[in-house]
């Protein structure tokens, strides 16, 4: 497999973050609540949908967001399941 550089595997973790502090913030009032539920799966689903012809070509998203020690960072990587 290939390995290409892309922050959609890092923007799908924070649409999940940033869909819970609508929702903790918007928590008293059910519609919403639910709306911004909905709206944050809509775009997570949007993002790895966005990533499936480029995992149909053979390759795999991933980014290096920042070293931590030598050998170790953190990074997110986006590849098929199995």
């Amino acid at each position: 497999m290939n390995y290409y550089t892309s922050y959609i595997p890092f923007y799908a973790v924070i649409v999940s973050l940033i869909g819970v502090a609508l929702i903790l913030v918007s928590s008293r009032k059910p519609n919403i609540r639910e709306f911004w539920t909905i709206a944050a799966a809509f775009v997570k689903f949007g993002l790895v949908l966005s990533l499936l012809p480029e995992y149909l070509q053979g390759k795999i998203a991933e980014v290096n967001l920042f070293n931590i020690t030598s050998g170790i960072s953190l990074s997110f990587r986006a590849d098929g399941l199995g």
